[in-house]
Parts: C-alpha cells; structure tokens; sequence
C-alpha cells in the first residue's frame, strides 16, 4: 500500500513536471511567468538553454509529451492497484519504465555534456524514473 502511495505521488510530480515543460515547449509560458518554480525563477536560463536544445525532443516530439503519457499511464495503473492488488499491465508497465530510466540517464548525460547544464526539475523527472523503475522491477 505505502508503495502504490508513493508510486502515485512520483506520478503526479512527473506528470506535473511535464506538463509546466510542455507550456514552456510551446510557448504558453514565458520563463518569466508567475507560475514558473522558484527553481527556475533562480536559474531561467538553465531552463530555457534546456526547453529550446535539441535534446528536449525525439522524432520531433517534446520529450515532456512522452513524459505525461508515462507518468498517467503510472498513475492509472496505481489507482489501479489499490483495487486489483496487484500492478496491472504489469510486464509492460516494467518494459516502459525500464525503457524510460534508459533514457533518463541518456538525457542526464545529454545534459551534462553536450548541453552544459544542469536543470533541476530534468533531474527530479530522471530520479523519479530511475525509482520507478526499480518499484516495477522488484515488485508484484
């Protein structure tokens, strides 16, 4: 129960996590905005250096797009659990987050070396599916 718990909070952050970069993405937020994390607000350029490379995207797509389909995938299937008593989809759900935590540590280095930053709410998503990975790799 208590990690169905925290599985839906990592999936919440996540998914909200996402989203503000998705705004950012298309331009619906400015970095200047009343709603942008205080840690942005501190490091603004990190974020915007971090929304607009190249490596914020895959075949085009934001990155933070694939990040809210996952993490409402994750939520669902928590809810889901406090029902069923058991992780539905559960094979698939730990291919993806196994996939996801891949490519989580591909992006850190992405980010570290090829764009020179390091962005705080990136590294929040990153830890949250590097854990999630861990939960449905040892759990039933």
């Amino acid at each position: 129960m208590v990690i169905t718990i925290l599985v839906l909070f990592m999936a919440l952050i996540g998914f909200a996590d996402s989203f503000y970069y998705t705004l950012l993405h298309y331009g619906y937020l400015g970095f200047q905005s009343p709603v942008v994390p205080m840690i942005c607000e501190l490091k603004q350029s990190v974020c915007r250096t971090l929304a607009t490379s190249a490596w914020a995207s895959t075949f085009g797509i934001p990155n933070s797009i694939f990040g809210m389909g996952y993490y409402a995938l994750v939520g669902i299937a928590a809810v889901s659990r406090f029902k069923l008593k058991y992780w539905p989809f559960g094979a698939a759900l730990t291919a993806i987050s196994i996939f996801a935590a891949l490519f989580s540590i591909y992006l850190a280095w992405a980010m570290v070396f090829m764009v020179h930053e390091i962005c705080p709410l990136c590294v929040a998503a990153q830890v949250i599916n590097i854990i999630l990975a861990i939960i449905f790799t040892t759990t039933r």
